[in-house]
């Protein structure tokens, strides 16, 4: 008899055992069949690392914060002559030439900046040198632009690559610090020696040539 509910014991203790292990896999399949879940838990384990918080040391570049453009030199020559063509050729020189930057280690040149002086373009005849005489040319008095930035260039470090001297003095700059140009054959020319590009400003007021060199 006692071996009998010996033998009853075993037997429901394996019956249970197996219908546990049915239970757990049972759970493991459901748990592999249910897509919510899955994705659930996909979803938490792709969730990145939240980046780290910005040093308030470091503060972001803004336009604030940025570097100002920094003026190097500004120069003016003074208005001897208002004569209507002489002043109209000198504003069209001083529209070319405003605004025109020059990189770091790059080169400007007056000539390339106007182009040739013709009539097509409003340049008027006015009192120019030719053979040691005054004469009548087209667009005759833009020197006087090309001078101003020769000083500017000269007075803000840049380097002259070529420079040439009036034929006669001119009344708004000493001997040594004028820049004659004729295109074709006399250019002014200079290299912006710096780690910055450099920026050209350049005004006819009514009494003077102003010119002014910027680093950006």
């Amino acid at each position: 008899m006692r071996k009998r509910v010996w033998l009853a014991g075993i037997l429901a203790g394996s019956i249970l055992l197996s219908a546990c292990g049915r239970n757990e896999k049972d759970k493991a399949q459901e748990k592999k069949d249910d897509p919510a879940q899955n994705s659930q838990e996909q979803t938490q384990q792709q969730t990145p690392e939240e980046p780290p918080a910005p040093d308030p040391a470091q503060p972001p570049e803004t336009a604030e914060n940025k570097a100002a453009p920094q003026e190097l030199v500004a120069v003016s020559t003074a208005l001897h002559d208002w004569d209507e063509g002489r002043m109209e050729n000198l504003r069209l020189a001083c529209q070319a030439v405003h605004g025109a930057v020059i990189p770091a280690g790059g080169s400007f040149s007056f000539n390339e900046a106007l182009g040739e002086r013709t009539e097509e373009k409003g340049y008027r005849p006015a009192i120019a040198f030719e053979n040691g005489e005054k004469v009548m040319e087209v667009g005759g008095g833009v020197c006087q632009v090309s001078t101003t930035l020769f000083l500017a260039a000269q007075q803000g470090g840049m380097e002259i690559l070529e420079r040439h001297p009036h034929q006669l003095p001119v009344p708004y700059a000493g001997e040594g610090q004028d820049a004659a140009v004729e295109y074709g054959s006399l250019d002014f020319r200079f290299q912006n020696p710096t780690a910055s590009p450099v920026e050209i400003g350049c005004w006819l007021t009514g009494d003077s040539v102003i010119v002014s060199l910027t680093v950006q």
